[in-house]
């Protein structure tokens, strides 16, 4: 944040009469405005934290906790029926007298030994993005408003809303209230509407967060609650993160370890980085994580560190830390270390995780210790919340082209290959702060309204969603592109992306190994005019895996198979799950325009003599499918196989499959029972 954007004020009297010198009566060994002014400062986000009393005794104890208390208030507005409003407008007035002008306030009370850092991170940063002028902490209600009732002047009962007797809770619309602890507001805005409403964003805490402390009863619960609170945290797990990130590393490992380390709920969880240039680290604090910053990256301060913080497991994402870096953490504290590859390299670590979808555990064998557990592969993909609840949604395709290579874009392609691209295409561009050619990438794009270019955007997933294509670097973005199922073309950028490069390729994927203005134009034409898409069997969802197995048993499809019996969704899903392992087949979902229509294969796939058998079946629900799956069976088989022949074998009876493979010159071999074998060679086309 920019010096001066925001203070954190806490009013604090003397004068309490219901729990005397509340606002400083011992909790758990501290005062409790301790806890008020602790929040504060663990959250990193005010340029000052002041506490308005006008009390001698209150102002020493809240410098002694890290506040300040440049003033004491006046009696006039410490009185009982003294609005906190006035109490906060002579402060601001006090600083503005003194040229301190500041961009966001946050009023914090003084009675919250519950109140979260994180929370007040939230509220600033949804305060921040929107156009709301005010954010607050609120809650649920324990029960539900709409069956209380009153008591009239015989102490009878009578419903606030007896319309809702019979109306089952769940039923009830969900309703909130003030948790009284935090109050956030723009100080370059006004609303003339009360808190609670539109002007407003209500911070949701959990209701074992929330008490109010107005009496000596309300004191014994807050007691209970923080009890139990201490007592969680000390079964709770000490995680330690220790990543980078730069103009030259990149961002993603931080980016990924804030995915990790939402998987440790109930976990104490520090991040450890340096403060490279172009760096992130503000997406930790951002993300309500602690944040210690290392003078280098040297072995004995990060073991000091490991010990200090009790550290039960030491997560390690940084290509800078090798095996001896880990062997020595390892043997000097006995602290359980989770280490990230990308690369396969050695590691001294008790768990390696390698999330890409190209990993293989085979080849970490004699480069971890014999007892590593290994977590290899798609199904421990890092993803964001974002994403999979994109999956879940149908966007309208908006963009011709998504592109992000990379947050710090160390190579500097991102112009290159937007001097590539026709201008009538709309091209949706992601990056970050962190990116060294951000101001010339920002001049580029100024005036041309095809283009627009997103910088620390939060809603990445959203924008590849509404794209048709996505030019991005072989790294872990390609999870999240194909998670998403759009398609891509995948440029390399460093070397360490040669393994997912490799793997791509070898699964036809459309890369690129070193980039060329003229390759990558091309295939963005093939591409983008391409009306058809095939969908690998093997990434399909689960509902279009079940579509697919209801074609295949209709009884008009199945008569004309070798196998005729009706499948079982079990060996159906098995069968399909059995495909990843196997070179010498597959399958693929057609879809016209985003509409499914059939289905094609290539089975017995010979690559030594280069042929292939096919094979083809409609949705039967549409007529006149055939001609389109047949131009896309001899489109793959030739053009991206390399197949030299194509071979069908169609029952004698089925006319119309025959006159079909006809059409396309494939030419009658032979009869085998009543089987008839087709032949089509690429060089007779």
């Amino acid at each position: 944040m920019a010096k001066r954007d925001a203070i954190a004020i806490i009013p604090a009297r003397g004068g309490s009469k219901r729990i005397p010198r509340k606002n400083i009566k011992d909790f758990f060994g501290k005062p409790l405005i301790a806890y008020s002014i602790q929040a504060a400062l663990e959250s990193n986000i005010f340029e000052k934290i002041i506490v308005t009393t006008d009390d001698e005794e209150i102002a020493k104890i809240a410098r002694e906790y890290g506040a300040e208390v440049p003033f004491l208030r006046p009696k006039e507005l410490s009185g009982d029926f003294t609005g906190t409003q006035d109490v906060i407008d002579h402060a601001l007035e006090y600083f503005e007298n003194q040229g301190e002008n500041y961009k966001y306030i946050c009023t914090i009370y003084a009675t919250a030994p519950l109140l979260q850092a994180s929370y007040l991170i939230e509220g600033f940063k949804k305060l921040e993005e929107s156009d709301a002028i005010n954010a607050f902490s609120a809650t649920t209600m324990p029960f539900p408003i709409q069956r209380t009732f009153k008591l009239d002047d015989n102490g009878r009962c009578k419903m606030f809303t007896p319309e809702h007797y019979m109306t089952r809770s769940q039923d009830l619309e969900e309703v909130y209230q003030d948790a009284g602890q935090f109050y956030w507001s723009k100080l370059n805005k006004k609303s003339d509407k009360i808190m609670f409403d539109t002007d407003s964003i209500p911070i949701i805490l959990p209701r074992h967060l929330v008490q109010d402390i107005d009496t000596l009863e309300d004191w014994d619960r807050a007691e209970l609650m923080y009890k139990v609170i201490q007592e969680q945290k000390k079964t709770m797990t000490n995680i330690l993160f220790r990543t980078d990130s730069s103009s030259t590393i990149g961002t993603g490992h931080i980016m990924r370890d804030l995915v990790l380390a939402k998987e440790f709920k109930d976990s104490k969880i520090v991040f450890a980085t340096q403060e490279l240039d172009g760096n992130i680290n503000h997406k930790i604090i951002e993300a309500g994580y602690q944040l210690l910053t290392l003078k280098s990256n040297d072995k004995n301060e990060l073991l000091e560190l490991v010990k200090n913080l009790n550290t039960d497991l030491l997560i390690i994402d940084n290509y800078d830390i090798d095996y001896k870096f880990e062997r020595f953490i390892k043997e000097n504290s006995g602290v359980k270390i989770l280490s990230f590859d990308d690369t396969y390299e050695q590691h001294h670590c008790d768990i390696l995780l390698n999330h890409n979808i190209s990993a293989d555990k085979t080849k970490y064998k004699d480069l971890v210790p014999e007892n590593c557990e290994l977590r290899c592969g798609g199904k421990y993909t890092l993803l964001r919340d974002e994403f999979r609840v994109e999956k879940q949604k149908s966007r309208e395709k908006i963009y011709d082209i998504f592109i992000a290579m990379g947050g710090a874009d160390t190579a500097n392609l991102n112009i290159k290959i937007l001097e590539v691209l026709e201008k009538n295409l709309k091209v949706a561009l992601v990056t970050t702060k962190a990116n060294k050619h951000l101001k010339e990438l920002q001049n580029y794009v100024k005036n041309k309204k095809n283009i627009s270019l997103f910088v620390n955007s939060n809603e990445v997933a959203k924008l590849i969603n509404q794209s048709k294509l996505a030019i991005i670097t072989p790294s872990v973005t390609v999870n999240e592109v194909h998670y998403l199922g759009v398609e891509f073309i995948a440029i390399k950028t460093a070397d360490n992306q040669d393994e997912i490069y490799n793997y791509l390729k070898d699964k036809k994927r459309l890369v690129v190994e070193k980039f060329n203005q003229e390759e990558l134009k091309n295939q963005i034409k093939k591409i983008i005019a391409k009306e058809f898409e095939l969908i690998n069997f093997i990434d399909l969802s689960k509902e279009e895996k079940l579509m697919v197995l209801s074609w295949r048993n209709d009884k008009n499809i199945r008569k004309w198979m070798l196998t005729q019996d009706i499948i079982t969704q079990e060996n159906h899903l098995n069968y399909i799950e059995s495909l990843s392992s196997k070179k010498n087949k597959i399958y693929f979902l057609v879809k016209r325009n985003s509409n499914p229509i059939g289905v094609i294969d290539l089975t017995n796939i010979n690559y030594d003599d280069k042929n292939a058998e096919i094979g083809l079946y409609t949705n039967p629900a549409l007529k006149g499918i055939g001609s389109f799956l047949m131009q896309e069976i001899i489109n793959y088989g030739f053009n991206v196989l390399n197949m030299k022949t194509l071979i069908s074998k169609v029952f004698s009876e089925n006319y119309r499959a025959i006159k079909l493979y006809k059409k396309f010159d494939f030419k009658e071999m032979s009869i085998e029972k009543d089987m008839i074998i087709m032949e089509l060679k690429n060089e007779n086309r």
